[in-house]
């Protein structure tokens, strides 16, 4: 598939190390609209959205891994801390769905409006921050420019 090898090299030319800080080359939605029109997974299948998921899942796990070094490092966090920052992200990812609720593209929606809020209230701190880095990513593709 020329778009595979197209979307690799284009990667490498701006380096692998960006993939895997969600800065992927955009030669993948090419490869990606390929795959989907052969395979036909279903019309929720897009290269936009497989973009999105794909940054949202990097970006989990480099939360993750940070967080995990952090604490092997300098020792984990009390519980009342942790629960402390966990009620700020819950505040701040209410104020982001509500926001941008009906204010963004469909496309976009889809990423940030997935789960009902009250599911999402429910998630580990690391869930919220990458919900809320996805978020802030949407926001700024949803800005009209001035």
């Amino acid at each position: 598939m020329p778009q595979l090898t197209r979307a690799f090299k284009s990667q490498s030319k701006i380096g692998w190390d960006q993939f895997f800080r969600g800065r992927i080359a955009t030669d993948w939605k090419l490869a990606i609209q390929t795959y989907y029109r052969e395979r036909q997974p279903g019309t929720s299948f897009t290269p936009d959205q497989w973009m999105r998921t794909t940054i949202n899942a990097i970006w989990t796990l480099a939360l993750t891994l940070w967080r995990q070094r952090n604490a092997a490092l300098h020792g984990p966090d009390s519980s009342l801390t942790l629960e402390r920052k966990r009620k700020e992200a819950v505040t701040r990812a209410t104020a982001v769905y509500q926001e941008t609720l009906g204010n963004i593209l469909p496309s976009d929606s889809i990423v940030l409006h997935h789960a009902r809020i009250n599911h999402i209230l429910n998630w580990t701190k690391q869930h919220l921050d990458a919900y809320l880095a996805t978020a802030e990513v949407v926001c700024e593709q949803n800005v009209e420019p001035g």
